[in-house]
């Protein structure tokens, strides 16, 4: 695969999910008192159908990798589907299953594959 393009905007959400501090994140919901789900946050981006639509679309093989899902990001973020095996947090699950899918574009092993023990 190795797409400079793919791998540019992985890490693009990477960056952006993880200066959200884990008190800020829900599950099962857009919004929570003060938190948000993975899709709420991309609201503070310009265009977030845009971003939505994009991060659905990389995180696709994630989804084929760990067990289908119809709507990736919010399985992954609610832990639904198999997904809690990428971690206990909803900020976790996320930035795990964007690792993976940095690894499976650069075929290079991240700090955060699934084969370790998440905490």
């Amino acid at each position: 695969m190795k797409s400079p393009s793919v791998i540019h905007r992985i890490k693009f959400y990477l960056e952006f999910y993880s200066k959200i501090p884990e008190r800020k994140w829900c599950i099962g919901r857009y919004y929570g008192v003060g938190s948000a789900c993975a899709i709420g946050h991309l609201t503070w981006l310009p265009d977030p159908g845009s971003h939505m639509n994009e991060l659905n679309t990389l995180l696709q093989p994630v989804m084929v990798k760990v067990q289908g899902a119809p709507r990736v990001v919010p399985a992954i973020n609610d832990g639904t589907e198999n997904f809690s095996t990428l971690g206990n947090h909803p900020k976790k699950r996320m930035m795990t299953a964007l690792q993976m899918r940095l690894e499976m574009e650069t075929n290079e092993p991240t700090d955060c594959t699934p084969d370790k023990t998440l905490p």
